[in-house]
């Protein structure tokens, strides 16, 4: 239920211009692990970069989705349910190893 919550509010707020909190989705240990995360997703060229302004729901839903494999170009669908739960599943394992990094200094 609560990743089926996640999933529908980082739709909603990658399709939305407001600029929604990422606290509602993510605590802050998880966000100071997906701005790790997002420094390796950002590509070479403007058009594969994050687009959204840091620290907002649609910044952490557009690297969810390139963790599932989601190219981020303008000119793609956004990304759907299906990819964004693969992200998110890949995202609480890589987590998950950071924690425990986190935890041995």
């Amino acid at each position: 239920m609560m990743a089926s919550l996640r999933i529908l509010q980082m739709m909603l707020a990658y399709l939305d211009d407001n600029e929604q909190s990422i606290d509602e989705v993510f605590d802050e240990q998880e966000q100071k692990c997906l701005q790790m995360i997002g420094k390796k997703m950002d590509g070479a060229t403007e058009k594969r970069k994050n687009p959204a302004k840091v620290n907002t729901l649609k910044w952490a839903t557009w690297i969810i989705a390139r963790m599932a494999a989601w190219k981020g170009y303008a000119s793609q669908r956004k990304p759907g349910p299906i990819v964004l739960q693969k992200g998110l599943a890949k995202f609480y394992s890589v987590y998950q190893g950071w924690l425990l990094f986190q935890n041995l200094n």
